[in-house]
């Protein structure tokens, strides 16, 4: 059994490849900027003296900390198109 790769099908839909690519800079990039536009507000209202902005973000991080990824991933993905609708 031998097997010759076909590298013609990258070079035929390279642009298509390139396209991908940079669909997934760009989310990226717009996903770090809300991960640290997130991270800074929450952490700003963990040191928060207001006990309601502490205890908003006290609950976010027990949440995010202790569920499953996966989990999340399934509220996300079926609990939010329920909630709002399609």
């Amino acid at each position: 059994m031998d097997y010759t790769w076909d590298l013609s099908v990258i070079v035929r839909f390279f642009p298509v490849l390139l396209e991908g690519a940079a669909l997934t800079i760009e989310l990226t990039c717009i996903a770090v900027a809300m991960g640290i536009l997130i991270g800074t507000f929450v952490g700003i209202g963990r040191v928060s003296k207001h006990k309601g902005i502490f205890t908003l973000s006290a609950i976010y991080v027990n949440f995010i900390r202790g569920t499953p990824m996966l989990v999340q991933l399934y509220l996300v993905y079926f609990g939010l198109p329920a909630y709002f609708g399609p």
